[in-house]
């Protein structure tokens, strides 16, 4: 809706166009208020759009009244003339506009009022904006402010009632850039069309170099004490940041059996706020790291990396469990000659999980391992002409491609894993190992 100020006058435009294949002969009689103001006659051509315009004067109110124009339309063409009815109008919302101060409008930082400010670079403070709706009706406004802090894109668009005041608040992180930022202004916009902005000063802001250190503790904390084998172990790992400013903490979490290998465990970063603490959920799968086995029964210790520190953080009780079977399951093998006359492998699985499933919810490995001389070979496999997510009950051919590099002569048992997991997560589901492929012979 559009706003004017009382006495105030504006023009109200008109825009007609002739559908018809003759030529129109019309008066429009332009009623405001309820009365007649204008009368307007007029011809236009077929196909043709005309713009009509006349000038409304807004009445002299001391309240906020809406008002309205309406098109009263004749053809008159016909006698008498046909009439037409009201075919349009436009309201408008006529009010004394309020001065600046009757905003009762206020900025300010850290809810102390200030002349001017100065914070370390990369620390949160609170900015707070705070003025009345000095209007009798609602309004929707919006805050804006010109020194890039983006409390508009934080808090958009909000209504006031009438006479009511709103105070809005919002942390913001500071530039980790030492600058020069102020003097902050923010805006008080209405969203009522011809209402002008109001603009409230919150002071000069000026950021300095930071002089802390980064600085926190870390704590693992399991959801549980104990977990079977093969398992998701869930835990929390909390990140507490003891300093004034903004840090992005590097950490890792290691799983160790009790023979002390790696079962598993989470490598990532995480942002926290000044003197306060962030939780990072994370769930690993009770099997050893990168391994087709279940780690010994008996008790388990988790350590973390953290600021260049390793610390012990506690223990937690493996017991004996098993994986379901993996809902990917082997169908059939062949052997064949590839292109540079090496020795290939492809291998038919089959989803068994009721499903589509995405390329990274399974594994498939090969190990090969010579008979007499006992070493082995290990290989992913690679889908052949991938064509997207795997139906549920399709199968699909895999690749051994390792197989072109050539091997010693002799006989290899060939054995298959594979392993399915929760969708978008590691966590494991299901695991078939070790799935005999037979033997076959080099020469």
């Amino acid at each position: 809706m559009n706003y004017f100020e009382p006495g105030s006058t504006h023009k109200l435009n008109m825009e007609v166009y002739n559908p018809t294949s003759h030529i129109g002969q019309h008066r429009f009689d332009v009623i405001f208020q309820g009365a007649i103001v204008k009368q307007i006659e007029f011809t236009i051509d077929p196909g043709v759009t005309k713009l009509l315009g006349t000038d409304i004067v807004m009445p002299s109110v001391t309240e906020a009244t809406e008002v309205k124009a309406e098109i009263h339309a004749y053809e008159l063409s016909y006698s008498p003339p046909y009439d037409m009815g009201i075919i349009a109008s436009a309201s408008a919302l006529v009010m004394v506009p309020p001065s600046e101060n009757e905003y009762n409008a206020s900025a300010y930082f850290d809810g102390a009022p200030a002349a001017s400010y100065q914070f370390y670079a990369g620390t949160i403070h609170k900015v707070t904006v705070k003025f009345t709706n000095p209007y009798n009706t609602a309004h929707e406004f919006y805050i804006v402010d010109n020194a890039g802090l983006n409390v508009f894109n934080a808090w958009g668009f909000f209504t006031v009632g009438a006479g009511q005041t709103v105070v809005k608040e919002v942390d913001l992180l500071m530039s980790d850039i030492p600058q020069v930022v102020g003097p902050v202004t923010f805006e008080i916009h209405c969203t009522t069309s011809g209402i002008g902005k109001v603009d409230v000063p919150a002071g000069s802001l000026e950021l300095i170099e930071n002089p802390v250190e980064q600085a926190g503790t870390i704590q693992v904390v399991p959801k549980t004490t104990s977990v079977a084998q093969g398992a998701p172990f869930e835990y929390d790992v909390k990140i507490t940041n003891t300093t004034s400013k903004v840090w992005a903490y590097w950490f890792k979490v290691y799983l160790y059996d009790k023979n002390g290998e790696i079962i598993g465990g989470v490598s990532t970063s995480i942002g926290v706020s000044p003197n306060s603490t962030e939780v990072f959920p994370w769930v690993t799968s009770i099997l050893k790291d990168s391994a087709w086995e279940y780690p010994p029964v008996g008790t388990a210790t988790i350590k973390t990396v953290f600021l260049g520190q390793t610390q012990i953080q506690g223990t937690f009780n493996i017991i004996a469990g098993s994986l379901p079977a993996a809902k990917v399951a082997y169908v059939s093998g062949t052997w064949f000659t590839g292109d540079n006359n090496g020795l290939m492998l492809r291998v038919n699985l089959k989803n068994n999980s009721g499903r589509t499933l995405t390329p990274w919810e399974f594994d498939s490995y090969l190990w090969s391992t010579h008979r007499t001389e006992g070493w082995v070979f290990e290989s992913g496999l690679s889908p052949d002409n991938w064509d997207g997510d795997w139906a549920a009950g399709a199968t699909k051919p895999f690749l051994a491609d390792w197989w072109n590099m050539g091997f010693n002569p002799g006989v290899y048992d060939v054995v298959l894993g594979v392993k399915t997991y929760e969708p978008d997560s590691w966590i494991v589901n299901g695991m078939s190992y070790p799935v005999s492929l037979g033997s076959y012979t080099v020469t």
